[in-house]
């Protein structure tokens, strides 16, 4: 990440969502049956995911990692699998 930094936080956030939903999107296509009506039912719980778990929480790990060192957001995101495993 911290090669990229030197853009916006928020541009490269945008681009990562655009491509990681358009490869998600093809794959659905291809592997699952997509109806509207499944779409509808699934609207508020992929609305919260995307927005709050993937959005907003990814885009400030982004912006947060502009400001640390390389070593220490490499050290805490793989340390986070263990944080995750003893809070959990």
């Amino acid at each position: 990440m911290d090669h990229y930094l030197g853009y916006d936080s928020l541009y490269l956030s945008l681009i990562q969502f655009i491509t990681a939903g358009f490869c998600a999107g093809i794959v659905m296509i291809m592997v699952e049956p997509v109806t509207l009506s499944h779409c509808l039912h699934a609207l508020v719980p992929m609305m919260y995911a995307g927005i709050m778990s993937s959005g907003i929480a990814y885009t400030l790990q982004i912006i947060g990692q502009k400001y640390a060192e390389p070593v220490s957001a490499a050290l805490a995101m793989s340390l986070e699998a263990v944080f995750a495993a003893l809070l959990g």
